[in-house]
């Protein structure tokens, strides 16, 4: 679900992304720490931000691991 949301390519796909991300790790924390792909995702929001992270961001890339200095072949903003 947050992979369609981030693959429409606009800051609304991409909030809604973030969003997904979110409340799975509010949900689950201790299964989405093991997800791979999640962190990938964090990963690739974090990393084409223009601006600082905000508080959820920063949140959801320490629990995954992300370092957001991961490559994204489109600019994501969230």
């Amino acid at each position: 679900m947050a992979w369609a949301h981030l693959a429409d390519g606009t800051s609304a796909g991409n909030a809604k992304a973030g969003a997904v991300l979110l409340e799975l790790g509010k949900t689950a924390p201790s299964w989405m720490r093991q997800q791979r792909y999640a962190r990938d995702l964090v990963d690739t929001i974090a990393s084409s931000r223009r601006r600082a992270m905000g508080q959820d961001l920063t949140e959801l890339t320490a629990l995954v691991g992300a370092s957001g200095a991961g490559s994204s072949p489109h600019p994501i903003s969230l």
